[in-house]
């Protein structure tokens, strides 16, 4: 049996005339011949472009057999770039042991419709069937079978009638005489046993089929000329707010077809610029530019590490290549590359940094000061658990709210000359933060009117207890489809995303009063904050990191069975944005930031340390263990000593940091009891 071949090309698609190649997967038991025509729309001509039996004396790769691919260069006589075609494949078989044609595909059927002209191998039929469409003749008018040398029958056809068989030998439509009305006339190679009378059923069947039409263009190669450099205007050098690479390109096709849309992705790579084989890591791809004019901006990219080794270089090549597809959906590739020296006359020993780990935020980096006229800081984010790294910015001072609740980060600030775009190599400095929150946080984002995806930073609510179990679902659209083959075939959309419902607990638990916070003043607060018409910046306790809406009306369930009356909250969410693609920023929120030196940037240097005359506290009955009664110091960020009077601190009564003004405590590990 055969079936119509799947993944077919050229196919609704342009290809240069003297290049373009045919291929198809062949659906099927075995294919002993193949025949391939086109047709040129502009002349309106048939002419062969291939044809091949397993009888033929080269090796041509026959007998093919179910799900291999029939590949062959398409001879480029006929073929013309302007000029537009189709194509089809007739494909024939033959039995397993390749034989005798195998006639086991239905062609029509129907009734003897006049008794034959006094021949017994002339049969009268219906007119105008699709019987050796490819095999006219126009000297006499006939459809003939396809043939070879000494007769071998390549594409045939049998008609059957009471279960006898014979070979159709040729097949017209002609006028009855006399009459103006249409009769098939059709001779086989020899007689039914018995003749067959007017009204007799008979099939038809063939050793072949062919496919449907395949639409495709002959279009000349496109041109392509790429420049890479900094991104750079003829005025002021550098872009202001743009550092990175600018690839810029010409175009042309001799047919003037236009540009559909292209991408842009720019590699990294080390040793010989020119060498075309080089081992690349990619570092950006652009979206879809639907634009006739090839200019992409990739900013922020440069790398300050060895992709192989992780160690800071002097020296890297940057490769853009370009991919686009024309209208008549041509698709062509060019690239270009080049090499980037860092210059190292600046070091900016007199800058500070500040790396600081804000839990219920992200984390704070700064820089103290500007550097000179003329020289820009831009900071990053690496993911050390997955290696992907951001530009966050070129601010002095930022707050990164998309680090995880559960992370490791690597923080890095680059200097560039603002003339040439060119990285000061040796201002490089790199700081790791580890981020461990428990909980979940919800964040509300106000989108900001004046720029598309930019956030101001709302109001922030922290759920670390009684929160029930989770489950996230990943959205997908797949689709799977049963086909002739073993297996179903998926096709998919790029739809996916995640959405899920969390649910816990309004209320907390404030130590210093001994009291459960839980009232209608809090539950207000709540229903007011989830539902405004923003999106908002959820991060689970394992990690994730959501921009999401919400999908559902949000509940509050009061547990009246309970003395407190605690609230529940339950809210559905689904991510809207990737978090990568939008913006975040801080507007007036009140965090002290501790500036320090930039040879000792550590978590430590966000707390002040205390010593014993900041504090009333007493010794257990042994002299063993310190308790803290009271704290007198004024210090905001507060770090509990280990010890006082050379005793381990395990104890801390509940209002020991009462009314003091405290934002954060770091307590040492000894703390066994809080009363």
């Amino acid at each position: 049996m055969l079936q119509y071949p799947t993944n077919v090309s050229p196919e609704n698609t342009a290809k240069p005339a003297d290049t373009t190649r045919m291929k198809f997967i062949f659906n099927g038991d075995r294919l002993s011949y193949y025949h391939i025509r086109a047709t040129d729309l502009e002349t309106n001509s048939n002419f062969t472009i291939e044809y091949k039996s397993e009888d033929m004396s080269e090796n041509n790769g026959l007998p093919y057999y179910n799900g291999e691919e029939v590949e062959m260069a398409m001879n480029a006589q006929g073929l013309t770039n302007g000029h537009d075609y189709v194509w089809q494949v007739l494909l024939a078989q033959r039995d397993l042991a390749g034989e005798n044609p195998l006639y086991d595909i239905p062609v029509c059927r129907g009734a003897i419709k006049r008794a034959g002209s006094g021949s017994p191998t002339v049969l009268i039929i219906d007119p105008n069937l699709p019987i050796y469409s490819w095999g006219y003749n126009g000297n006499d008018g006939y459809y003939y079978p396809i043939t070879g040398d000494n007769d071998v029958v390549y594409a045939g056809m049998v008609i059957e009638i009471n279960g006898e068989r014979k070979f159709i030998t040729k097949y017209k439509t002609e006028l009855e005489s006399g009459t103006d009305i249409q009769l098939g006339h059709l001779e086989i190679d020899s007689a039914f046993t018995t003749t067959p009378d007017v009204g007799t059923r008979y099939s038809i069947y063939a050793n072949y089929l062919i496919s449907p039409q395949y639409y495709f263009m002959s279009r000349a190669t496109p041109s392509l000329s790429l420049e890479l450099d900094y991104n750079r205007n003829s005025s002021q050098g550098i872009e202001e707010g743009a550092f990175g690479l600018r690839v810029t390109g010409t175009y042309s096709q001799a047919q003037s077809s236009p540009i559909k849309y292209y991408t842009a992705t720019l590699y990294c790579y080390i040793g010989n610029i020119d060498d075309p084989s080089a081992a690349l890591y990619e570092i950006k791809k652009s979206e879809k530019q639907f634009s006739q004019k090839i200019n992409y901006l990739f900013k922020d990219c440069f790398v300050g590490k060895n992709p192989v080794t992780k160690e800071d270089i002097d020296t890297i090549n940057y490769r853009v290549i370009i991919e686009l597809v024309t209208q008549d959906n041509v698709t062509y590739a060019g690239y270009t590359s080049m090499q980037i020296q860092g210059i190292d006359n600046y070091a900016p020993d007199s800058h500070s940094y500040s790396w600081l780990p804000i839990n219920a935020f992200g984390c704070c980096v700064n820089t103290d000061s500007l550097s000179p006229e003329g020289v820009i800081p831009q900071i990053y984010r690496t993911n050390l658990d997955t290696g992907e790294t951001i530009h966050l910015g070129n601010d002095e001072a930022m707050y990164d709210y998309k680090v995880s609740t559960k992370g490791n980060y690597e923080y890095t600030v680059y200097f560039y000359d603002k003339a040439t775009g060119q990285p000061y190599l040796d201002s490089i400095e790199h700081n790791t933060i580890h981020t461990n929150f428990d909980g979940y946080i919800i964040t509300a984002l106000v989108p900001d009117s004046n720029t598309d995806g930019l956030y101001l930073v709302g109001d922030t609510w922290k759920f670390i207890c009684d929160i029930e179990n989770t489950t996230v679902m990943q959205n997908l659209d797949v689709i799977s489809q049963v086909g002739y083959g073993k297996f179903p075939s998926v096709s998919s959309t790029e739809l996916d995303y995640m959405s899920g419902t969390l649910s816990g607990y309004i209320g907390n638990f404030n130590c210093c009063q001994h009291k459960y916070m839980d009232d209608i003043t809090l539950v207000n607060a709540w229903r007011k904050f989830i539902s405004q018409p923003h999106p908002y910046l959820l991060k689970s306790q394992k990690g994730d990191v959501w921009v999401v809406n919400i999908v559902e009306s949000p509940k509050t369930e009061y547990q009246e069975d309970y003395y407190k009356i605690p609230t529940r909250f339950t809210f559905a969410w689904a991510e809207c944005a990737d978090v990568d693609d939008i913006q975040i920023v801080a507007t007036g929120i009140d965090m002290e930031v501790v500036m320090c030196s930039k040879d000792a940037p550590t978590y430590e240097d966000w707390y002040t340390k205390t010593d014993e005359s900041d504090y009333i506290y007493y010794l257990d009955w042994y002299g063993r263990e310190a308790t803290i009664v009271q704290y007198k110091g004024n210090a905001r960020n507060v770090r509990v000593p280990n010890t006082l009077n050379g005793k381990p601190v395990t104890t801390l009564a509940s209002t020991a940091f009462f009314d003091k003004g405290i934002k954060s405590i770091w307590l040492p590990d000894n703390i066994k009891i809080i009363e």
